[in-house]
């Protein structure tokens, strides 16, 4: 998929459009027809031709008619213009809703789940109430995650995963012990946890074990992830996530 295929028929559809009101040829230099059929490449270059297969044959036989009468025809040429219309408004939509960029073919995750998210929407990765309840910062770092993991950046996506993770991780601090997090450590703030009598340890174990081996690991410079690595460890910390506002 090319951007160049988009601006490719944005181009020609102008033409047809008002080539007929300003008396250009069907035929000849430049001419509709020609126009139409690079409209057509485009669509098949994009893989969407069968949705625009019936407005491109409207077009195509509205032209053959004005072109066979040889005459300027306003009847025609209003067609033309109409179809044309209908056909912007029909692909207007449809381009709303794709993807700009090309997503990596082994990424195993739903997609849909992903650009929801990559957009800071509500995703079915989430619960509703807890998405609600995640901070803007942790909201803006699943959805770079998100957007990593579409581009098969798997570092990046764990990078960024773990840092909502640990943006979590305080703001449950902060609402069992009432105090601000003031920029402490991961580790720190679990070591205040632990300390409290009421606490869920096998919660505070969990999230002790994810900080030794997937953050302070993923610190490492050397440290490089696959795509598979990457997936599962997004999808750990969201488990995580939810398990920490079950909780709450």
């Amino acid at each position: 998929m090319k951007l160049s295929d988009y601006l490719n028929i944005g181009h020609y559809l102008y033409y047809v459009e008002k080539g007929p009101s300003n008396n250009v040829p069907i035929n000849g230099g430049h001419y509709l027809l020609y126009s139409l059929d690079q409209i057509e490449e485009s669509l098949k270059s994009i893989k969407s031709f069968e949705k625009f297969e019936n407005d491109i044959e409207n077009l195509r036989n509205t032209m053959i008619l004005y072109k066979d009468n040889k005459i300027e025809n306003k009847q025609y040429v209003d067609r033309i213009e109409n179809y044309v219309l209908g056909f912007r408004s029909k692909f207007k939509e449809y381009i709303d809703n794709q993807i700009v960029f090309e997503s990596v073919d082994n990424c195993t995750l739903d997609k849909n789940c992903l650009l929801k998210l990559r957009d800071q929407n509500q995703s079915p990765f989430f619960k509703s109430s807890i998405w609600e309840n995640l901070s803007d910062i942790a909201k803006s770092d699943f959805s770079d995650a998100a957007k990593c993991l579409l581009l098969g950046a798997s570092t990046p996506a764990v990078m960024i995963t773990l840092r909502a993770a640990e943006d979590v991780v305080r703001n449950y601090y902060k609402y069992i012990t009432g105090k601000d997090y003031n920029n402490k450590a991961w580790g720190s703030l679990l070591s205040e946890l632990k300390k409290i009598d009421t606490i869920n340890k096998d919660l505070i174990e969990h999230l002790d074990y994810l900080r030794k081996t997937r953050r302070n690991l993923a610190q490492h410079p050397d440290k490089v992830y696959n795509q598979r690595e990457a997936e599962l460890i997004f999808m750990e910390i969201i488990s995580t996530t939810h398990d920490i506002f079950s909780d709450i």
